[in-house]
């Protein structure tokens, strides 16, 4: 098991570097550089081709994500294709593709959110919660795909909040 771990956490490492560099693509100006590297880091993260595990519902592809994993672990790869989905948003943002880098936003915090729901409380839940946060302000409440909401007013219920609290008017 310590060798998973190893693996695991020098994967991991690897891909926050890959992170990095789409920064830096896009700073550059090198939209499909950046949009390429996130999609090879995607197909590392899941051990598999993109066509994969693109298509499938949320649910399905975080229980691809995480087969075998502690839950410190799927928890951690988790907000890593979060991060992943982000920053693809960010490069379709820069590429004045508003409408998808908003879907891309949606579905990082899709997978959070699940993620939340599916695995138990760590220490981590605060960097998860900041996660959601800073993408439930990425995209105004009254464009979140309707699919979402009850997602939302669940989180937000365990959370002892209301349920539309997340700072949108």
């Amino acid at each position: 098991m310590p060798e998973r771990q190893d693996f695991l956490q020098r994967l991991l490492d690897e891909l926050r570097l890959a992170l990095v560099q789409v920064g830096q693509f896009r700073a550059a100006g090198s939209h499909d550089a950046a949009l390429a590297t996130l999609l090879h880091g995607q197909e590392r993260l899941f051990v598999r081709p993109a066509p994969e595990f693109m298509l499938l519902p949320v649910d399905e592809q975080v229980r691809l994500l995480v087969i075998g994993e502690t839950d410190d672990a799927a928890r951690e790869k988790c907000s890593l294709f979060a991060n992943f989905l982000t920053e693809m948003a960010r490069t379709y943002e820069a590429k004045g593709q508003a409408a998808t880098a908003r879907g891309a936003y949606q579905l990082a915090l899709h997978v959070l959110l699940v993620t939340a729901g599916r695995f138990p409380r760590t220490g981590a839940d605060a960097e998860l919660e900041a996660q959601i946060a800073s993408l439930r302000r990425q995209v105004p409440i009254d464009q979140i795909n309707p699919a979402l909401q009850p997602l939302l007013a669940r989180h937000d219920a365990t959370r002892g909040q209301a349920s539309g609290a997340s700072g949108h008017s």
